[in-house]
């Protein structure tokens, strides 16, 4: 068993002569692939600090909601991505077997309900890599902003030090009511709280499933063929994840920050 505190990573490698032999699109897909993975991996880790913060009051409390929706609204638009290279990959038709069939057939599932692919897609487009400025897409946003905008305080703390403390508290909530109201447009049901609950299990499930598919399409196609070096095990020394912390406000001690 593994003792608390320490993690056993196991290194493979494809040799280089193995690498040579590997066909333009395995080199491509590799990369793609463990990117999708190494992102995957990354930010539901930094969603999962996010909640170990400290909420003492309420710049801190802003500050927490800034953080955490930014990795939820760029995990829910790396699941966008993901589904997209699923279908131009060619994937959903591609000849697969067993468990790999399987975890593809989940994923079409999840998709096959409109809703959720149609939410994933508006927040990827809105809030996750873009920002709005194309005219022919602004319609849309403007009407739910100025209805979102309209009954609602616009406060703001800006930061008198420079280690990019600003905070937009009403921007986080904007936001928040205009993925709320889009949801209930596209069929979603319930309270605030009820629809965030449904947008993180939308999330978290959709990344769950690209996750375990990813990795085994990995081993089981992309490194079809290639023999693996195995290096064996070591032991890494680790924090636990509940004691590690992710905070926006932070007091510059002297380390350089980026700038601007």
């Amino acid at each position: 068993m593994t003792e608390e505190g320490y993690v056993g990573l196991h290194k493979l490698v494809i040799p280089n002569e193995s690498v040579k032999k590997m066909s333009r699109v395995q080199k491509r897909q590799y990369l793609m692939v463990t990117n999708m993975l190494r992102d995957l991996n990354l930010l539901q880790k930094l969603l999962l600090f996010t909640t170990n913060n400290d909420k003492l009051d309420e710049p801190t409390q802003n500050a927490n909601t800034t953080i955490s929706f930014f990795f939820l609204k760029t995990l829910i638009s790396k699941n966008h991505e993901m589904w997209e290279f699923m279908k131009k990959e060619g994937l959903l038709e591609a000849n697969l077997s067993g468990e790999l069939d399987k975890l593809r057939q989940q994923i079409k599932d999840f998709f096959a309900e409109k809703k959720k692919e149609d939410i994933i897609s508006f927040i990827r487009n809105k809030f996750g890599f873009h920002y709005e400025a194309d005219p022919g897409y602004r319609e849309d946003i403007e009407e739910l902003v100025e209805d979102a905008m309209n009954s609602h305080e616009m406060d703001m703390w800006l930061s008198n030090t420079d280690s990019g403390n600003e905070i937009f508290g009403s921007s986080n909530a904007i936001m928040l009511k205009v993925i709320f109201e889009k949801m209930r447009k596209l069929g979603f049901v319930g309270d605030e709280k009820r629809l965030m609950e449904q947008l993180f299990d939308i999330t978290l499930k959709a990344a769950k499933i690209f996750h375990d598919f990813y990795k085994l399409y990995l081993l089981e196609n992309v490194l079809k063929n290639i023999q693996l070096q195995d290096f064996g095990e070591v032991q890494v020394k680790t924090p636990l994840l509940s004691k590690v912390k992710l905070p926006l406000i932070v007091k510059n001690d002297g380390q350089e920050v980026i700038k601007r």
